[in-house]
């Protein structure tokens, strides 16, 4: 029961029931933005974070455009979280491809800017200092990344 996702799909982390319902509704919302790196689920809330000011721009054009409720704050992870003081769960679609990939879809490399799609030799240079950063946040309750199937069992040992 729960959130239907496959372990090979994303990596998650949640450490309460209450937090599966919220992360039903923040995955929804990474879908239909599809321009964040980050997605804060806070009270019902929603907080788009990215580091590009291009992808938090048509992030809130998809919001205008789907009337959904979201604030946008420019930052790197989950720096600008570091002064929330209620609990949340974050749900992120970072870069996650090994630097040396071949095997990509033609219709994501020759769209996406590579640096939302390479991180480093094992694709995990982003996801590493988020995972340490969720885990030291003492508001944190949950944490679903998107990462490749291959990668899954290594982010899982991270936690």
């Amino acid at each position: 029961e729960g959130f239907p996702l496959e372990a090979a799909a994303a990596v998650m982390r949640i450490t309460s029931a209450e937090a599966n319902s919220l992360l039903e509704r923040a995955w929804s919302e990474v879908n239909r933005q599809m321009a964040t790196t980050v997605l804060v689920i806070e009270d019902e809330s929603v907080i788009a974070i990215d580091i590009s000011p291009k992808a938090l721009r048509i992030a809130k054009k998809n919001a205008t455009a789907l009337n959904a409720k979201v604030a946008f704050r420019r930052g790197s992870l989950i720096d600008p979280l570091k002064k929330m003081t209620k609990p949340f769960i974050i749900v992120s679609n970072p870069p996650y491809i090994p630097d040396d990939s071949e095997d990509i879809d033609p219709d994501v490399r020759d769209f996406e800017p590579p640096s939302a799609l390479f991180a480093g030799k094992d694709g995990l240079d982003v996801i590493r200092p988020m995972i340490e950063q969720a885990k030291m946040h003492p508001f944190c309750r949950g944490i679903a990344i998107e990462c490749r199937a291959d990668q899954g069992e290594g982010i899982r040992e991270m936690f």
